[in-house]
């Protein structure tokens, strides 16, 4: 169980993750190194020996991910970033993990501050509404207008506590 790496160089950062829940084997891989595991990454720079892993792992019941060819696989791992309740994940359909990567850390600033605040609150609030209101209509109308605009407005013109006395109020409105 965990994470097992086998690769015959490791870079700094992963290296420190090993005895971390990641059990890093620094060696080539061998035939039988898939064996029991539920995921398998291939993500070596020899597409015959990608082949090879991949082959294994399914043959073993492994759900499997191709770095190199993304399609073969059963598993997609997208560029990814999370910024308190929101999470930004790209997918290039293989065509460039470091492009990827670039638009998720542009997608993650432009979402930052404002964003993160008004869903922090109204996440909280999502849970008093729902055990509050009773017609699911009146519910999701009111779910909706705690993430509009006149919401985000609201945010930026009078802050979380303006916010959240916004959120009250409209809740209040429709309550029962």
């Amino acid at each position: 169980s965990g994470i097992t790496v086998i690769a015959p160089r490791v870079c700094d950062e992963l290296a420190a993750m090993g005895g971390v829940g990641v059990k890093i084997e620094q060696r080539p891989y061998r035939t039988g190194d898939c064996e029991g595991a539920f995921v398998v990454v291939a993500a070596t720079d020899d597409g015959g020996l990608n082949d090879v892993v991949a082959g294994e792992a399914a043959s073993g019941g492994a759900l499997v991910n191709r770095a190199d060819v993304p399609d073969d696989g059963d598993v997609a791992v997208m560029a990814h970033r999370r910024r308190g309740p929101i999470t930004v994940a790209v997918a290039t359909d293989g065509a460039s993990a470091a492009a990827a990567r670039q638009i998720v850390e542009t997608l993650v600033e432009a979402v930052k501050g404002d964003w993160v605040a008004l869903l922090e609150v109204a996440g909280a609030f999502r849970t008093v509404v729902q055990r509050r209101i009773a017609d699911q209509a009146t519910r999701q109308a009111v779910l909706r207008r705690c993430t509009d605009n006149a919401a985000m407005n609201v945010l930026k013109q009078k802050g979380v506590a303006g916010l959240k006395q916004y959120l009250e109020q409209m809740r209040d409105q429709t309550d029962g």
